[in-house]
């Protein structure tokens, strides 16, 4: 660190005491201008200082030192754009609405608290998977979400729960984009079952993808080859060994949307957003019918594929291009949501 603040220094004389009658609005704009308000400049310069035998590679940055120049790239003296983030967490306290669950008195009584304290272990699960890799990039549901967002907010049981459990202090990017966030959601998904044994959302999006082996799927068929074909809810009779983590009650389906409050940039017409959109609905198209030839083995995606298919106003999750588009550009403040004048 010595050495990035002696390039600092010798760059931008970063190093030396800000006279009291000095304009700091105007030494910040000197030093973002120097570096075209690109945090990417500002880091290609640490690694000059810390590698300066090395031409900077964009591709392998260190980590630590690319969170440092992250925090630099925006205008103004806050580490991150205020407007933007304002914008998506807007959106999430939309879904929080929508859940019902900001009425008043909606959790005073203990017998309609479970869906607060499923929210609450499920959050715990969520920390376990991503103490169990790392690198990993896990999406929330909006459940999970919600006890995430309220854990950080006592920042310093934050930080001391995070590094005792996790040994690193997480970073809640909200600012993905919709591509990686889909995909960063399936991973998540499918780590889930994989630990826990029971589906990481049941709120009619799209179902989870096999994690069985080949031989194991093939054993399952033979297996149910003359069974009753009778068949009912696919929420009658589900075997459910965590019911902390999951229910097969329809009131708290959506708490198990996938939490997808990005704030999107650009045209939502355009080829790029609809490529993504038609791209991730044949992907839930595909899933969906190899979920209802699984359903006999595995109920969980009878009920997933039944929900699917009777859904009304639910729409799958990263397939709709105008949520969270074009609300905000930031640093010209340009908007093509909200006309002038």
């Amino acid at each position: 660190m010595t050495k990035i603040f002696k390039w600092m220094d010798a760059a931008f004389q970063v190093n030396q005491p800000i006279p009291l009658e000095s304009n700091v609005e105007a030494e910040v704009i000197t030093l973002a201008t120097a570096l075209r308000y690109d945090y990417l400049e500002l880091s290609d310069g640490l690694h000059r200082a810390v590698r300066p035998f090395e031409a900077p590679d964009r591709a392998r940055q260190t980590p630590r030192i690319q969170r440092i120049s992250v925090a630099y790239s925006h205008a103004g003296l806050a580490s991150l754009d205020l407007v933007g983030a304002v914008l998506r967490q807007g959106a999430f306290i939309e879904k929080m609405v929508e859940l019902g669950w900001t009425q008043p008195g909606r959790f005073d009584l203990i017998s309609e608290s479970a869906p607060l304290v499923r929210s609450i272990a499920r959050y715990h699960a969520f920390l376990d998977l991503m103490a169990t890799a790392p690198t990993s990039f896990f999406v929330p549901t909006l459940d999970i979400d919600l006890a995430w967002h309220t854990h950080q907010l006592k920042s310093y049981h934050y930080r001391d729960d995070t590094l005792r459990y996790l040994g690193r202090f997480p970073n809640h990017d909200d600012s993905v984009a919709s591509p990686l966030l889909s995909a960063g959601y399936d991973l998540t998904a499918k780590a889930w079952k994989s630990r826990f044994g029971v589906p990481y959302s049941v709120c009619g999006c799209i179902p989870d993808t096999d994690t069985e082996s080949r031989l194991s799927r093939l054993t399952s068929k033979i297996t149910s080859i003359g069974g009753s074909s009778k068949k009912g809810s696919s929420s009658d009779g589900i075997p459910n060994p965590r019911p902390d983590l999951v229910t097969t009650e329809l009131d708290e389906a959506d708490a198990t949307h996938p939490s997808e409050h990005n704030q999107q940039f650009g045209d939502p017409n355009g080829n790029r957003a609809l490529q993504s959109t038609w791209t991730r609905e044949k992907q839930c198209a595909k899933c969906v019918a190899t979920a209802k030839k699984s359903a006999g083995r595995d109920p969980w995606k009878g009920l997933q594929v039944e929900r699917n298919e009777k859904r009304e106003r639910h729409k799958e999750a990263f397939t709709d291009p105008y949520y969270g588009s074009g609300a905000y550009y930031p640093y010209w403040g340009v908007s093509v949501a909200i006309p002038f004048g």
